[in-house]
């Protein structure tokens, strides 16, 4: 099993805000992994510092084999474009362009598999594709995030809350879609406080007091 995530003794502060203090986490390729704590446990830290958009203060952190404190901001962007997709809370979509002009210029695009013609069909994409982002509620901009991040196909997948706001017909099909994705050889994490989402995951792990990963 190629493991594509490893973290050893991961520390980050904010001040005096310890969020996450040496830290050891890792994750397999294929494996669909979820993590879970209270609002301000570190979820979102960590899955920053998983995607290179910030710094751990102390301990090592390689994706795919690459150890990001040796990548200077081009060589972290550059696994961001090839190797490592990431869903925010936040959109980061282009409001003035339509959906499907921001799929096609998404970081990987490429004409979409079968499987994620389905997906986009089960999220109901094709409803207003050609409605500019700027148009549409927040729950439709998170399934073209979502879509935009599958269809890189990365091999790490990094996810914040991204069933919030959904239904649970949608979030039944944004789960189905990354266990999907695993089967295929990603590493997917997840953070989320929804129970149904921790359940899905081969491993739900426990951010507790800020310090240990259990």
């Amino acid at each position: 099993m190629t493991t594509r995530i490893t973290c050893h003794g991961i520390t980050k502060s904010y001040g005096e805000n310890v969020v996450l203090k040496d830290l050891d986490f890792w994750v397999d390729a294929g494996e669909l992994v979820t993590l879970v704590s209270p609002s301000g446990g570190g979820k979102t830290t960590l899955l920053n510092i998983l995607g290179g958009l910030t710094t751990a203060d102390q301990g090592v952190v390689e994706v795919t084999g690459q150890d990001l404190s040796q990548l200077d901001e081009d060589g972290r962007a550059g696994l961001r474009r090839h190797a490592i997709g990431i869903v925010h809370q936040s959109s980061y979509l282009f409001p003035w362009l339509s959906v499907n002009e921001n799929l096609e210029i998404a970081p990987g695009s490429r004409a979409p598999a079968p499987w994620l013609a389905e997906v986009r069909r089960n999220l109901g994409i094709d409803e207003f594709h050609d409605t500019a982002i700027n148009r549409l509620s927040g729950g439709q901009r998170r399934r073209v995030c979502i879509l935009r991040a599958l269809q890189m196909e990365a091999e790490v997948l990094l996810l914040d809350e991204p069933t919030t706001g959904l239904d649970d017909h949608l979030a039944s099909c944004v789960r189905r879609a990354l266990r999907d994705l695993a089967d295929r050889g990603c590493a997917v994490v997840v953070a989320t406080h929804e129970e149904a989402t921790a359940a899905a995951a081969d491993r739900a792990v426990a951010l507790r007091g800020r310090r240990t990963i259990l």
